[in-house]
């Protein structure tokens, strides 16, 4: 009895351990900010050499979930996006990661190689606008080949009145359960069907 006593005593005692070191977490900031209000121009069609501008911008506040209040962020939100090439009559595929088919001009950008896949993702840098309390993010694709492409915007971003051209997926059907599919690299064969923030441009 004495023994089972002593292992009871140990267990209540660990356990106020655990509850006393892991208190620190919920006392640590976790904000979260707003979603980035994003611009592109997509209802012309751009030709070769032309510049395809996405503008976005932000409060440089989040919300602090601890308190529930506006609090000034410690760092500028993430600015993702993708863009791909629709192809045609290919068995497995109508998608292929496409940033290797644009001049990319933007601040202190990063194209990063999602699951060793080349030319998926672009990450942007902010410029923090003080006056209106905004970071502000500029990204100018220069396409250098002809086709249709789509941009996606995760789902940290808010899209202002863009007209996404969705129907022109239409114009690369492929079998099976999913409407996109990319063509198989590094590790994945990513795909999916349609989403909020997939975005169409047209160069011809």
């Amino acid at each position: 009895m004495k023994k089972i006593y002593s292992v009871l005593v140990f267990i209540f005692s660990l356990h106020l351990l655990m509850s006393t070191d892991c208190s620190g977490f919920h006392n640590e900031v976790e904000e979260i900010p707003n979603k980035i209000k994003v611009y592109l121009d997509n209802s012309k069609v751009y030709h070769i050499n032309d510049t395809i501008t996405i503008r976005g911008r932000v409060s440089i506040n989040g919300l602090n979930l601890a308190s529930q209040d506006s609090v000034r962020l410690q760092g500028n939100p993430l600015f993702m996006i993708s863009v791909s090439k629709l192809v045609k009559d290919k068995t497995t595929h109508n998608f292929q990661y496409a940033l290797n088919m644009f001049k990319v001009i933007s601040k202190d950008f990063q194209i990063d190689n999602y699951v060793n896949c080349p030319n998926s993702y672009l990450y942007a840098s902010a410029t923090e606008d003080e006056t209106s309390k905004l970071f502000r993010y500029e990204v100018k694709l220069i396409p250098q080949e002809t086709g249709d492409f789509s941009i996606y915007f995760g789902n940290t971003f808010l899209l202002q009145n863009i007209i996404k051209k969705q129907n022109l997926l239409q114009n690369y059907p492929i079998s099976g359960a999913n409407s996109m599919v990319w063509e198989a690299c590094g590790n994945s064969n990513p795909m999916s069907n349609l989403r909020e923030g997939d975005v169409f441009i047209q160069v011809n």
